[in-house]
């Protein structure tokens, strides 16, 4: 978003007030890696619809088998980002009004792109009688509308990743009323409550992982973290590094254990959370996180998350033709994926966001103006 100077008083105050914060690049690379573990689960779990193969070369990881961790990870980073981005700017109607434009900027032009790319699955999943129009048609309404996660039995059917955009449409709302409470607190009140919000995430059953307000908990422990970070910078000092590593074996040690005895989607909400701590301020050995080039497959990631099963039912056919390893069918199916994903961000996501945001902008500026 850029922030340009502006003759006009209502327009000088929307740019001067939402000017970025200094990007935080090596979390940006982080969602790249969590969208890859996505990726990999949908396309190595026998179980799933699209299932490519054994695709690992080294012995079987149960971490394959537990990709929707990954979501969680997903639910605790947006927290954080949103609450650095905007915790003294949702003050006023304007600045919440202004938020949910920018967020429905961000999320919806690629959304929109995804449920209708869809559509051929859809068609082909009734033809061939894996579900019926009669389940497939309001499963679509609701992904419209960004509701499916409401109804569980409905909010895997179109586009399955979708569903977390449902629940992260609900966080939008809710967070402008949550955040400006949160953020008069005490920063030990805040750390008490990021405490409690993490252990009820943690304690809250596998039955509840789709409904949005049993993942609220994970968003909200986020977006605290955040508005410590905001407070007191990187605190953890020359333990960062050691925690870094420890987080990081911790959330595979877990993620790697059989499915059976992860008992909640929100387990890994402190280790997630501690290494996203960290890399706001990587050591120099992780460097490469803020590398232009992986943080470009950050950026993208979103596109990457909503588009990889389109991007897979479309080359299925052809893959499953192929008498070659699982992993390289997986390796040539990726490099698909990242290339659309990589179009829609250049192509879909940045010109939707820049017109939407440019389009609120001047209405604000007429209204003034009259």
């Amino acid at each position: 978003m850029t922030n340009p100077v502006s003759d006009t008083v209502g327009d000088a105050q929307i740019d001067q007030r939402f000017v970025p914060r200094p990007e935080l690049k090596a979390l940006t690379s982080l969602r790249f890696f969590l969208a890859t573990w996505v990726v990999y689960f949908h396309a190595a779990v026998p179980s799933d619809p699209f299932y490519l193969g054994r695709l690992t070369v080294i012995p079987y990881l149960g971490i394959i088998n537990n990709g929707g961790l990954a979501v969680s990870s997903f639910f605790c980073l947006s927290g954080f980002i949103l609450a650095y981005n905007y915790h003294d700017r949702l003050s006023t109607a304007q600045e919440r009004k202004f938020f949910l434009v920018a967020r429905f900027a961000r999320i919806y032009p690629v959304y929109l792109a995804a449920c209708l790319a869809w559509i051929p699955v859809g068609i082909n999943w009734i033809i061939i009688e894996r579900t019926t129009p009669l389940n497939t048609a309001p499963s679509l309404v609701l992904s419209l509308v960004l509701l499916q996660a409401w109804i569980p039995s409905m909010a895997l059917i179109w586009n399955a990743p979708a569903w977390s955009l449902s629940a992260e449409a609900f966080f939008y709302i809710s967070l402008p009323l949550l955040l400006p409470a949160a953020n008069r607190l005490k920063s030990t009140a805040i750390a008490a409550l990021l405490i409690s919000f993490a252990a009820i995430a943690i304690a809250l059953p596998h039955f509840s992982a789709i409904l949005p307000i049993f993942r609220l908990p994970e968003f909200l422990a986020g977006a605290l973290a955040g508005l410590l970070f905001v407070r007191h910078g990187s605190f953890f000092g020359e333990l960062s590094p050691i925690l870094l590593i420890l987080s990081s074996v911790l959330i595979l040690v877990v993620a790697s254990q059989p499915s059976a005895r992860i008992w909640s989607e929100g387990i890994l909400t402190v280790p997630f959370i501690v290494l996203i701590y960290c890399l706001t301020k990587p050591p120099l050995w992780m460097n490469l996180f803020e590398h232009p080039a992986l943080c470009f497959l950050g950026e993208s990631s979103y596109s990457l998350y909503l588009l990889h099963l389109p991007v897979l039912f479309v080359l299925d056919f052809g893959l499953k033709l192929l008498t070659i390893h699982p992993f390289l069918k997986f390796s040539v199916y990726f490099l698909v994926a990242l290339a659309v994903a990589a179009a829609s961000y250049i192509f879909i996501e940045c010109p939707a966001r820049r017109a939407l945001i440019s389009k609120y902008k001047h209405s604000q500026q007429m209204a003034m103006a009259s």
